[in-house]
């Protein structure tokens, strides 16, 4: 097997252990001045994990760092495969399990290991 199909299977795993279904919604505009809903790009479900306040633990488990600022207070993590496109900063992402909470994208970054990392900010709590 080379690395490539376990990479795809390891996400797969993942994302049945630890993903929820969440929707993707593009907005047109950019990262620093946003406008409504993109015309050009349709929403999608799909799963993803959701680590909200991620933090590192330290080699020996005796302590934790917040791995984020406080503006950047949820990590969504996608398998590649998973997406129609590549979702950008200020496209919103939908918790569907969590009463609809709303994080916009701040950061999105392949992870180098098949996945999509997308930092976020949350825009809306129930």
């Amino acid at each position: 097997m080379n690395f490539a199909k376990l990479e795809t299977l390891v996400s797969r795993a993942v994302d049945q252990k630890f993903g929820e279904r969440v929707r993707v919604e593009p907005r047109a505009g950019t990262k620093f001045a946003q406008g409504g809903v993109d015309p050009n790009r349709a929403p999608f479900e799909a799963n993803a994990v959701v680590d909200i306040n991620p933090a590192l633990a330290s080699p020996d488990r005796s302590a934790v760092a917040s791995t984020v600022t406080s503006i950047e207070a949820v990590h969504v993590s996608f398998a590649m495969t998973a997406l129609a496109y590549v979702p950008r900063p200020g496209d919103r992402i939908v918790l569907l399990k969590r009463e609809g909470r709303i994080f916009a994208i701040t950061v999105a970054e392949p992870d180098g290991a098949g996945r999509l990392l997308c930092r976020c900010a949350e825009v809306s709590a129930p």
